[in-house]
Formats: structure tokens, C-alpha cells, sequence
């Protein structure tokens, strides 16, 4: 923390995990970075930071925003060393004009299946979709949706929420703390009383952020998750929201709703000094260099089924 008298002037959340200093983030949080009132207290606090520990890496951080331009231009410049990792891209649903622009922008057949699956879903009776609502019994709300969460491919794989106890407190007090300050909306999609998909989301900053979601696959023949998608992104632009931001990686299935995506790119910063310098110039350019030879080694037999 950086402090101007009484004023709270620049912060930034750390652990130690080793000799290493990290952002304060784990696998559910990975966008995290430091807070500053000015450039000038996000520079001596960088330069602090990097003054006492030598090296510190960012977790991923979203490029085109101007908060990570102001801290790549910080980094930049004094007496450190900093450099970019490209992470890929997270996607983003732009809701700021008309529903009828978004959807003749879409593809032709993500249009094409948008209208199929709906004149499904209209033949079923009792189906309801509840679009980014604030919840009425949220214990209930949530033991429900994260039911539904889990109840397909996810379970398989061990990352459901309801997979682990310290997970599922971790999302039950996100929720808990975002319902206080009214910027918690839970969507459902329902056949009768039984509830086929699932969202759960956070609305900030003239944004929605998707944070989790998951459908039944009993009912994977209506993609129920699509749908409620679908039904979201609607409701954004009812409601005059900038963005959806679906969060992640650019899996195909998010493509039909969108082609934008924020760059990711996970930032590394360094102070000058000898162990420093040979930190740095291993991962800028000898890891590099061991990957791509590591990517055109043969692999065994077993390793390519």
C-alpha cells in the first residue's frame, strides 16, 4: 500500500508463495491488478514493490483496458525490466447499440440455430427463463444453480463447484457479498419446476460478468445454455448495458455470440541486479526457445490416440 498522509493513494493485493511474490488471485480470480489514484503513486508503488523483492509477475490482466496501459507504461520506464506474455483472448459480447444490429452481425448459422432451438423450446409447456434477476432466496437460488452447474461435463472433470468445500464457500460468499451491495444476477432457464441451465453473474461498471454456468444434460437436445446465453444478452440491451463479458477462452461455442475478445497478456516485471537479470533472461528468451523445441520433439505412440 501506498499511503499520502492520511489518503490511501495506491494498493496492490500480494502473497508470498515461496520467494516469490504474486497478485492475490487464484484459478477463479485471475484478473487482478494494482489500484492507484494517479500514474505517478502507481509508479512508486511498482517501484517499491520491485525495490524490495526483485521480480514480480502479474496474473493475466485484460491489454486493451486503461488501467494495464497505464501499468505497462509505469513498468516501462525507471530501472526495471518488464516484458509481455500473450495469454490468448477472453470474450466479450458489445451491447451498447440495438438487438437487431447484434443479430444481423451474427453469422448465418448462428442466426439459423438461434431460431431453431427456440421454435423447439416453444413447443414445450411451462418453460421459463429468468434473465439477470436479482435473487429473491438466495440459499435456495444457489443450492439449485450450482446443482446445475455441476450436473454435466464439469463433474467428470473435477471442477464444479459443488466439487470441492472450499470452492463452493468461496462462490456462495462472492454471491453473499455482490447480493449486499445489489450487483449480484442469477439467470435460470426451467421446464416446469425443473431447472435445466444455470448463470451465475455479477453486474458492475455498466457490465455484466459471467462468472458461472452449466445446463442438465437431459435436456441438451433444447441447449438450454444457449438459450439462456441468448436470453441474457437481450436483457443487456434492454437494460442500455455496455457489454456481456462471457469471460475465459475463446471456446467455439462462444464464437457463435461473438468474435471481439479483450487480449490477455500476463506482464512480468523486474528490478535491476544480477538475479533479477538472469530471471528475465531466462523466461523472455531461453524458455521461449525451449518450448518450441520441446513442441517439435516425436512424441510416443501412446501420447497421439
Amino acid at each position: 500500500m501506498l499511503w499520502d498522509g492520511d489518503e490511501l493513494a495506491a494498493v496492490f493485493p500480494l502473497q508470498v508463495r515461496g520467494h516469490r511474490l504474486r497478485p492475490l488471485a487464484n484459478e477463479h480470480t485471475p484478473f487482478v491488478g494494482p489500484l492507484a489514484r494517479s500514474p505517478q503513486a502507481l509508479a512508486v508503488l511498482m517501484q517499491g514493490i520491485l525495490d524490495e523483492w526483485g521480480s514480480l509477475s502479474l496474473a493475466p490482466v485484460f491489454r486493451d483496458v486503461p488501467a494495464t496501459g497505464q501499468l505497462l507504461d509505469t513498468l516501462g520506464r525507471g530501472s526495471r525490466w518488464a516484458y509481455v506474455e500473450e495469454k490468448g483472448g477472453s470474450p466479450v459480447v458489445r451491447t451498447s447499440g440495438s438487438l437487431a444490429e447484434y443479430m444481423a452481425q451474427l453469422s448465418g448459422n448462428a442466426r439459423r440455430d438461434f431460431r431453431r432451438l427456440r421454435r423447439l423450446l416453444a413447443g414445450v409447456p411451462d418453460v421459463e427463463i429468468a434473465a439477470l434477476v436479482e435473487p429473491e432466496d438466495l440459499e435456495r437460488e444457489l443450492s439449485d444453480g450450482f446443482a446445475i452447474e455441476g450436473s454435466h461435463w464439469k463433474t467428470r472433470r473435477g471442477t464444479a463447484i459443488l466439487d470441492s468445500a472450499a470452492t463452493t464457500t468461496f462462490y456462495r460468499d462472492v454471491a453473499a457479498r455482490f447480493a449486499a451491495l445489489g450487483k449480484l444476477r442469477l439467470s435460470r432457464l426451467s421446464f416446469g419446476d425443473r431447472p435445466a441451465a444455470f448463470n451465475l453473474n455479477l453486474l458492475d461498471g455498466g457490465r455484466v460478468w459471467g462468472l458461472k454456468g452449466g445446463y442438465d444434460p437431459a435436456y441438451a437436445r433444447f441447449a438450454p445454455g444457449m438459450l439462456l446465453l441468448l436470453a441474457e444478452i437481450e436483457r443487456c440491451f434492454e437494460l442500455g448495458l455496455d457489454a456481456l463479458e462471457l469471460l475465459g477462452s475463446e471456446d467455439p461455442w462462444k464464437r457463435k455470440f461473438t468474435r471481439e475478445a479483450h487480449p490477455v497478456v500476463q506482464v512480468h516485471a523486474y528490478s535491476f541486479g544480477t538475479l533479477p537479470l538472469f530471471t528475465y533472461g531466462y523466461r523472455r528468451l531461453v524458455r521461449p526457445r525451449l518450448r518450441a523445441v520441446y513442441r517439435r520433439l516425436p512424441r510416443p505412440a501412446h501420447a497421439r490416440r
